[in-house]
């Protein structure tokens, strides 16, 4: 029977419905996802060959016995979700003490065999990602997100959504929380050696033909050593602040060198700029010291600490002998809820005179930066390779939004990774503005390569 107008109707909003539902239990999906991250669900399937019944997931997990039909029923979520797949049903014996609800007694029962998916594939093994998703599946990187709303309500200049949530900035809470800044770390070596490694393979051409890279901003140098053990005659240096440079590794085959990305960047044939991972490895920061006070707080770079690094200013006073009361009152009408602390924080000393402050930049590359700083970044790259006819060239590898394949998922990440860096005022680019940058900085052109999935690898010539 054809269908009606009304019933046509109905049915479309019957469809507008469930996607309205879908959207908004979202959140349902990536909280399966954490738990399954806690109890390492992925963990005991590899044990068992890659495929395991439910009894034998429990018992190599810490789930109470009284919960594990509610484990089934978080099975039954992750494997809709792809994260794992039923491959067969198995009979197998099942104690009665581990049924309720009704579903039997004991005896012979037709398990499902859960089976790891390529998806579930990249939380075992020792390039797992297992690290950058408990990042970003944490407490406080999803509590930042909840005031979103409230945050659109307010004229900038503005805390970003992560100092709005928690009172301070992502980089303080890591330096005064060790279990936070290794959370940080591990998450960037993870997700940084997963990428670097597809990037090698795919398009190791980039690398091939130049005698020296230089990593500005590499960190500890994860990024440089797989480049330098996939080409051994490939000079590879990372170059970033004095505190990191001092954590460096030794042994490697990789140089270290403490620079300044604002100020200079040394000589090499091509300079290397990763994605930042989704952040900075080591969350370094970039902490030049001189200048004059700021106005208010209107971007990272005019954000200020006192030199022991514990007291988070978000205004600077035109002179050292400000009152506590003004600076107070300079905290409250800036940074909202941590304006107590440092209303405590003052009222208790010592003082310290304005040019013993610090100017701090979250350092962390290019998609973390605005457009004039990325400009001046890459300027200052530009000076330091040779002309394109003799090789130079700046490697990035970051996100372009809308490029790559064109199918809705992919452009949805993109855009959902562009909203995620409001967490830190961070922003992606799309290639116009991408391309504007290199303008500006004075390149001459450049290549989009698409062989990274959501993220690509752009090679810009001078």
């Amino acid at each position: 029977m054809a269908l009606t107008v009304k019933s046509t109707d109905d049915h479309a909003l019957l469809n507008a419905e469930h996607e309205l539902w879908a959207t908004t239990f979202s959140y349902i999906k990536s909280m399966a996802l954490k738990s399954a991250l806690d109890l390492r669900l992925a963990d005991a399937i590899h044990h068992h060959g890659g495929a395991a019944t439910l009894p034998q997931i429990a018992a190599r997990v810490t789930v109470h016995p009284s919960k594990i039909p509610c484990l089934r029923r978080l099975m039954r979520t992750l494997t809709v979700s792809g994260v794992f797949s039923v491959v067969q049903q198995q009979d197998v014996v099942v104690p009665a003490a581990s049924v309720s609800n009704g579903t039997c007694n004991g005896g012979v029962a037709a398990e499902p065999l859960y089976a790891l998916t390529p998806v579930s594939r990249l939380l075992v093994g020792s390039r797992n990602l297992v690290s950058i998703i408990t990042m970003l599946l944490s407490p406080n990187f999803v509590t930042s997100f909840l005031g979103i709303g409230a945050w659109f309500e307010h004229s900038l200049p503005d805390p970003c959504l992560f100092t709005q949530a928690h009172g301070e900035a992502l980089w303080t809470m890591a330096d005064r929380d060790a279990t936070f800044d290794a959370l940080i770390n591990d998450a960037m070596v993870s997700d940084s050696s997963f990428i670097m490694d597809i990037a090698i393979r795919e398009c190791g051409e980039v690398f091939q033909g130049i005698g020296s890279l230089m990593d500005v901003g590499g960190g500890l140098g994860a990024a440089a050593q797989a480049i330098s053990g996939a080409f051994p005659s490939l000079e590879c240096t990372v170059m970033d602040l004095d505190h990191v440079v001092a954590k460096a590794p030794a042994g490697t085959d990789v140089n270290y060198v403490v620079g300044d990305m604002f100020e200079s960047v040394p000589p090499a044939d091509a300079v290397f700029l990763k994605p930042a991972a989704l952040w900075r490895l080591s969350l370094d920061l970039d902490v030049r010291s001189g200048g004059q006070p700021s106005a208010p707080h209107a971007c990272r770079s005019q954000a200020r600490i006192w030199r022991d690094r514990r007291h988070l200013l978000c205004f600077l006073c035109a002179s050292s002998d400000a009152s506590v009361e003004s600076w107070a009152m300079c905290g409250t009408s800036v940074c909202g809820p941590v304006s107590s602390q440092i209303r405590s924080d003052l009222a208790s000393g010592p003082w310290c005179p304005h040019d013993s402050l610090l100017d701090v930049d979250d350092a962390w590359v290019l998609h973390d930066w605005g457009h004039e700083d990325c400009v001046k970044i890459l300027k200052n790259c530009k000076k330091s390779i040779p002309p394109r006819e003799k090789g130079g060239k700046v490697i990035i590898i970051d996100i372009v939004i809308g490029a790559g394949p064109s199918h809705v998922k992919h452009r949805e990440l993109q855009s959902m990774f562009d909203l995620y860096m409001m967490i830190v005022d961070g922003i992606e680019r799309d290639e116009q503005e991408w391309e504007k940058i290199f303008l500006e900085a004075g390149f001459s052109g450049y290549k989009v390569i698409h062989v990274l999935g959501f993220r690509s690898i752009i090679e810009v010539y001078p």
